[in-house]
């Protein structure tokens, strides 16, 4: 009963999901959206973009170290 979906990760094959980015959590009314998620050449990092309202000036950028959640985040 969400608005947007989210983005898990596992540890190996048998691990455990893990939600890595849940927008959901980022607004009270749905309305951010992720618009696009690339994992970087090692894995140990995720680069994605979310947009609020489906806005196409403004968007967030978040880069996530994968193992601990951290979270660069440039707003733009």
């Amino acid at each position: 009963m969400q608005n947007q979906p989210v983005l898990y990760v596992r540890e190996g094959i048998d691990g455990k999901d893990r939600a890595l980015v849940d927008v959901n959590q980022l607004s009270a009314d749905g309305n951010i959206s992720l618009d696009w998620f690339v994992p970087q050449s090692t894995e140990s990092m995720w680069r994605t973009e979310s947009r609020p309202s489906g806005s196409e000036s403004m968007s967030t950028l978040h880069i996530i170290e994968t193992k601990t959640g951290n979270a660069f985040v440039r707003h733009h």
